[in-house]
């Protein structure tokens, strides 16, 4: 039985396939997208084609760079981009304050009220979509614009390249701050999915949807309506993961703020600028 990647990879990849990990889910349907080259179908077969008359190996040409993975693709290109990236560039700095200056004025409940009071009223609203966004998020994005990577390459390999450089960024002012999670200073928050094994401030899933909106923004300068839409999503996703019980409202804050930062020093590479470029001609 052959299943195609359009019908399965919707239903399946959608529900299964989020809550399984971003890159299981892009993968495997998604974006309703091939799973590799050719004719981008999963055969359920145990055995090759291999009896009979005529079954012969036929001339192929090189693998298609536009359909590798673009999250494969971006880590090519995160040693160049890294390497011209500071990541302790005042003005990323500047979005990142020390935490505990953040809140000195800020009653502890207050930086947890979404997950300590709007958890119940939210959950049945938010709970399949902050399960689905835990691993990833790319997707989110992708439907958004309602893009594919094959009609849309370059807007793929945008926001794979923003997400992977944005998080490694992240990654090292969240080593600096080395912030307790919520549930080590208020262990009754039970968190809804797994806490991260990395420290809390800033939030990851912030600067990245905030990185990735703001560079897809530049890409869109004649649609405001679609930037609102892109910035509201990055907001989203933030607020979930305090929803969630695995970030403080001041993560989010801060996160926001270095995403909105770094797309501004990420624009002006030669990486990021012709993917920018790309995204317009084919979101135009």
């Amino acid at each position: 039985m052959t299943i195609y990647g359009s019908g399965h990879g919707n239903s399946h990849g959608n529900s299964h396939g989020n809550s399984h990990g971003n890159s299981h889910g892009n993968s495997h349907g998604n974006s309703a997208a091939p799973t590799g080259p050719g004719a981008g179908a999963v055969a359920y077969a145990a055995l090759p084609l291999v009896i009979g008359e005529g079954i012969a190996p036929v001339p192929a040409r090189a693998f298609d760079e536009a359909a590798v993975r673009p999250d494969l693709w971006a880590l090519t290109r995160l040693r160049a981009v890294l390497m011209a990236i500071d990541p302790d560039d005042p003005a990323l700095t500047a979005a990142v304050p020390d935490w505990a200056e953040l809140v000195a004025d800020r009653p502890l409940e207050k930086d947890l009220a979404r997950a300590l009071h709007g958890r119940p009223a939210a959950l049945g609203l938010y709970g399949p979509e902050i399960q689905s966004q835990s691993a990833g998020f790319d997707h989110v994005f992708h439907l958004l614009l309602s893009v594919t990577p094959q009609t849309h390459p370059a807007t793929y390999r945008l926001i794979a390249l923003a997400v992977q450089v944005s998080g490694i960024v992240g990654m090292h002012h969240k080593l600096k701050h080395r912030r307790p999670r919520p549930v080590q200073v208020w262990p009754g928050i039970l968190p809804m999915i797994p806490t991260p094994a990395h420290p809390s401030y800033p939030s990851n899933h912030a600067t990245q949807a905030q990185c990735v909106a703001e560079l897809l923004a530049l890409a869109l300068p004649g649609n405001p309506g679609m930037v609102a839409y892109l910035r509201a999503m990055a907001e989203r996703i933030a607020t979930n993961r305090e929803l969630a019980g695995v970030h403080f409202a001041s993560d989010t804050e801060a996160g926001l703020a270095l995403g909105t930062a770094l797309a501004a020093k990420l624009a002006a590479l030669p990486e990021f600028a012709d993917l920018v470029t790309g995204a317009a001609g084919e979101l135009a």
